[in-house]
């Protein structure tokens, strides 16, 4: 009789994770590992317009809003959040709304 273990395929091992834990990257300054220089801090947190506040302008503006068209590039909600390492300026990621 065969033993038990010959019955079951041997599962692969699993293959080693690199870099540390994955961080969630918020609208606001968040604790991350900078890929870079491996600090472990909160990142700089900069809000650049993008094609989502574009659209939104243009859809405000084509409405009859033109002097509310600059709305969407004054609220932080409709624009993308760059997150940046505080002591060496490493691009860490990006938050889109």
């Amino acid at each position: 009789m065969e033993s038990s273990s010959n019955l079951y395929p041997k599962v692969a091992d699993a293959p080693p994770q690199y870099g540390g834990t994955q961080t969630h990257l918020g609208p606001m300054s968040t604790m991350a590992t900078c890929p870079s220089c491996q600090a472990r801090q909160f990142t700089t947190v900069n809000h650049e317009p993008s094609t989502k506040t574009h659209l939104l302008a243009l859809l405000i503006c084509l409405v009859g809003g033109i002097c509310c068209c600059c709305i969407p590039y004054c609220v932080k909600s409709c624009q993308t959040a760059t997150h940046t390492c505080s002591s060496c300026g490493a691009y860490i990621g990006s938050h889109q709304n």
